[in-house]
């Protein structure tokens, strides 16, 4: 997987969910390699709600792990 910024390869995902000011929520999610995830941070501060989210992940596959399912 691809870093969405650059092209590289991805370790990271980072989502951020907040509203969108007509009572919807948005939800982001971007794949983005190390030095990108760098200079990642929350864009949706204004539209902060009971909700809102802003997290950074590592890829499992990315770091030769497969996802845990949860049931």
């Amino acid at each position: 997987m691809d870093c969405e910024d650059c092209g590289e390869e991805a370790v990271l995902w980072v989502s951020e969910r907040y509203s969108d000011g007509a009572g919807g929520a948005v939800e982001r999610l971007h794949a983005l390699c190390r030095e990108c995830a760098d200079d990642a941070g929350p864009e949706g501060l204004d539209g902060l709600y009971g909700r809102y989210e802003f997290k950074i992940e590592p890829i499992p596959e990315a770091f030769g792990m497969g996802r845990i399912v949860e049931e």
